[in-house]
């Protein structure tokens, strides 16, 4: 994945005392990770795990941290004053994990050079609306990862997006969901972003529209991960037939039968399927390799992201 080349160090260099994590904690009342205490802050990530404390970070928190260019918030309730990061003027990174509640908008004002936007495992975020990722004109990565299976006395929560989530965020190239509730995606969900080159679907995506990927002439890479685990559709056999760099398609648990159509229209790019724990058996693979000698069909691990 593209992302994968990013990391929380590849950052510029920035001498800081580890007295500085201290003082932090204490403004702050925080608990920063030890990573941070031995030498993220010299290097510009900052990692911070905040407990039943409902003090709202305001910008002046963050006054002097300007070479932060990586943040992680985990394990917390999120409160915050419009623009409370916004001291933080080079953040090109920014993950949230294990909240409790919901995410203020709030929180992104001000970061206009944001690049990477990391939500994991956040069980009470839910609702995605139009104006969610306002203000993130430059956001290039978007991961929204939720709980997708139950456990305990702890249902899942259906995740809710609106029709027009990308509207303001033209500079997308890659997107990954993984939860429940997105059981539809529209005919243009994706016209604000044309640079898209690679999507990933995990979870209860029981339709698709032929259309839905018309106008993205740049993607490369596509995971459908557990589609259809409803009503097990079929993809539309032409849901490529504008897409003609797609190299990789990822359709792990999946059990649609229409795999020679959906690959047609790509059949000159497509290099590489992964079928992990499909329908297809070993005679139907082989049929597909001779209509598809370029393509190698193999079983990876179906877990991707």
């Amino acid at each position: 994945m593209i992302w994968s080349s990013f990391t929380w160090a590849q950052v510029d260099y920035c001498k800081r005392h580890p007295a500085v994590v201290k003082e932090l904690e204490d403004k702050l009342k925080i608990k920063c990770s030890k990573m941070t205490h031995d030498n993220v802050l010299r290097i510009g990530t900052l990692e911070i795990w905040r407990n039943h404390n409902k003090t709202p970070f305001k910008s002046s928190d963050f006054t002097g941290l300007e070479h932060i260019t990586y943040l992680t918030i985990a394990s917390m309730n999120l409160y915050a004053e419009p623009g409370a990061l916004k001291e933080l003027k080079n953040l090109k990174g920014l993950k949230f994990s294990y909240l409790q509640n919901e995410i203020p908008s709030v929180i992104f004002e001000g970061l206009e050079h944001l690049e990477m936007l990391i939500l994991h495992e956040n069980d009470n975020m839910t609702k995605f609306g139009e104006s969610f990722l306002e203000g993130l004109d430059n956001l290039r990565y978007l991961h929204i990862r939720a709980r997708v299976e139950n456990y305990g006395n702890y249902p899942f929560k259906a995740l809710r997006f609106s029709y027009n989530l990308l509207e303001n965020t033209p500079k997308l190239e890659e997107i990954y969901i993984k939860g429940r509730g997105l059981r539809y995606i529209p005919n243009g969900f994706f016209d604000y972003t044309p640079n898209l080159k690679s999507i990933g679907f995990y979870g209860d995506l029981i339709k698709v529209e032929e259309n839905l990927f018309k106008n993205l002439t740049e993607l490369e890479k596509v995971y459908f991960i557990r589609y259809g685990a409803l009503e097990s559709p079929d993809l539309p056999d032409n849901i490529f037939e504008n897409n003609h760099k797609v190299s990789y398609l990822n359709i792990s648990w999946n059990y649609f039968w229409n795999l020679d159509r959906v690959l047609a229209p790509i059949r000159l790019t497509i290099d590489k399927v992964n079928i992990c724990s499909t329908r297809y058996t070993h005679q139907q693979i082989e049929t597909l390799q001779v209509e598809f000698p370029q393509v190698e069909f193999y079983k990876e691990s179906c877990e991707i992201f």
